[in-house]
């Protein structure tokens, strides 16, 4: 079978028929598969690590309200995607000023473009893609995820048609010729079809999907979602509720022991018929597919057993696409659904909770790199300053690196324009600052004085005297003695007040309150 992009020709749209491969063609404006229009919308990548737990749940919160306000079937499909170093760097370079400033970050973007060059774990890309019958349906519905979207803060980049042809032609690997077999599919390599099977947890965790999305070779992860009525998903429920309760008196009048999954089942359908009744959310068939990749029949017979290992760890199976590896692998592509493979029933939280586009990488553009994650290999790119609360603290044993690292820290900070005090009793950082000139910056060397005066008596008298250290201020800040007189007096009026002795109250037992 041939997986091509053909162009707006009847010939290409008869053999697409004879074949029953899918087909796109595009107007400039639109793109079209099976007769049906497509709009797709790229997902943020998100990272609940970086988020506290009321975060999270907002977040997932978000996530929900957006999938209920789509009023037909839609797709979610993540596929390996690529990041750009330039991203990363060039937010960085518009506060860089100064020779010795562009010094510093030429070899800062060199180690950073080497690290993202670096063998790791592929990053994953995930669109959410609706279809619609005519062009006004399809504008009603991305302004209604627009505008829900921002509402929600939830981010959405909607795809201009040459991105959405690009993913169905990466989809599909338009160009190519694959047999098709009983259990994969042979063509540049070899591609196995999974879905899941009946074995189904209860309750699911936020990013329960994530350990599938981190296998290698997982080229496509597709969730179609179709949402019941209130009718429809009343009747369901309602008729899975009849045959537990029928089950559990057979069960009583055979004497047969009580079966924890009849409950849990049971359990469910309950809570979801209030939850509907209550108008809490929806009822979606999902029906998910995997797509998996390797170069030979070992490799992707290994590559099988590590996702059938992940599943069970959650509570659910994945079987093969037996005799439907065509079919499973044409529901993968953005467009109509077809035929579903085995369809499960979600609830709204469950949905967003599998967090399709959830990522491992601590990454965020706007900050600075901190090192590199040993699970991945991927650069670790955090912005502190972007959290609620900035500040931070650095704890480790004697010789594990905390002032190298405290000082790449504020290299960084200065390579973004961020002014830096330090207080360096071990004159640690003005060693570090000589052979560092990119971190230099004026300092005042602090001393207590011999008293002199009344006014001293109280208060050890302050003696500042400037030393003289590389500059980093920017260019046009010529007069380097001022800065140091200001912040000479800075210091001095700091440590003046930080200096002064407490006032302490003693009270004896016979005699009145007084001060020392």
């Amino acid at each position: 079978m041939k997986a091509l992009l053909p162009r707006r020709t009847r010939a290409n749209a008869h053999a697409a028929a004879r074949t029953g491969w899918p087909s796109l063609t595009t107007d400039g404006e639109y793109a079209r598969a099976d007769g049906q229009l497509l709009a797709a919308f790229q997902l943020a990548p998100l990272n609940l690590e970086l988020l506290a737990e009321a975060e999270a749940e907002a977040a997932l919160e978000a996530l929900a309200a957006l999938y209920d306000a789509i009023p037909r079937p839609f797709q979610l499909v993540s596929v390996p995607a690529g990041r750009d170093p330039n991203e990363h760097l060039a937010k960085m370079q518009r506060a860089i000023a100064g020779r010795r400033a562009k010094a510093a970050f030429a070899s800062y973007a060199a180690l950073y473009r080497e690290l993202a060059a670096a063998p790791r774990r592929p990053l994953r890309a995930t669109y959410l893609v609706v279809d619609a019958g005519s062009e006004a349906e399809v504008r009603r519905i991305a302004e209604l995820l627009r505008r829900v979207g921002e509402e929600r803060g939830v981010e959405l980049r909607q795809l201009p048609v040459q991105e959405l042809t690009e993913l169905w032609s990466s989809t599909a690997r338009a160009g190519s010729e694959h047999r098709l077999g009983v259990h994969t599919a042979s063509g540049d390599g070899l591609l196995a079809a999974l879905h899941f099977g009946g074995r189904w947890p209860s309750q699911v965790p936020p990013g329960w999907l994530a350990g599938l999305l981190a296998t290698l070779g997982l080229a496509t992860l597709s969730m179609r979602a179709r949402p019941l009525s209130r009718a429809e998903a009343m009747s369901f429920m309602t008729a899975r509720l009849r045959h537990v309760r029928a089950g559990e008196r057979l069960a009583a009048e055979r004497g047969e022991v009580e079966d924890p999954e009849r409950e849990r089942i049971g359990a469910t359908a309950s809570s979801a018929r209030r939850a509907m009744q209550a108008g809490q959310g929806r009822i979606y068939f999902a029906d998910t597919v995997l797509m998996l990749e390797a170069p030979d029949r070992a490799t992707l017979q290994e590559r099988i057993e590590a996702v059938r290992l992940e599943a069970r760890s959650q509570q659910f199976e994945v079987e093969l696409a037996t005799f439907r590896v065509g079919q499973a692998w044409k529901n993968t592509l953005p467009g109509p659904h077809h035929s579903p493979l085995a369809e499960r029933n979600l609830d709204t939280p469950s949905l967003a909770a599998s967090l399709l586009h959830t990522s491992s990488d601590l990454y965020e553009a706007t900050g600075h790199l901190y090192g590199r994650q040993r699970n991945s290999g991927a650069p670790i790119v955090l912005d502190r300053f972007a959290r609620p609360s900035h500040n931070a603290i650095v704890l480790g044993q004697t010789g594990t690196g905390k002032t190298m690292f405290t000082g790449a820290e504020m290299s960084r900070c200065f390579l973004r324009g961020i002014r830096v005090l330090g207080v360096d009793p071990l004159g640690d950082y003005r060693r570090q600052a000589r052979n560092r000139p990119s971190v230099a910056g004026p300092a005042a060397r602090v001393r207590h004085g011999p008293p002199s005066s009344s006014a001293t008596k109280r208060r050890g008298r302050l003696r500042l005297e400037a030393a003289r250290e590389p500059s980093c201020c920017p260019p046009d800040q010529t007069d380097e003695r001022a800065a140091r007189r200001s912040l000479a007096g800075t210091c001095e009026q700091a440590l003046s007040r930080a200096c002064r002795p407490p006032l302490l109250q003693v009270r004896p037992e016979r005699e009145r309150s007084r001060r020392i």
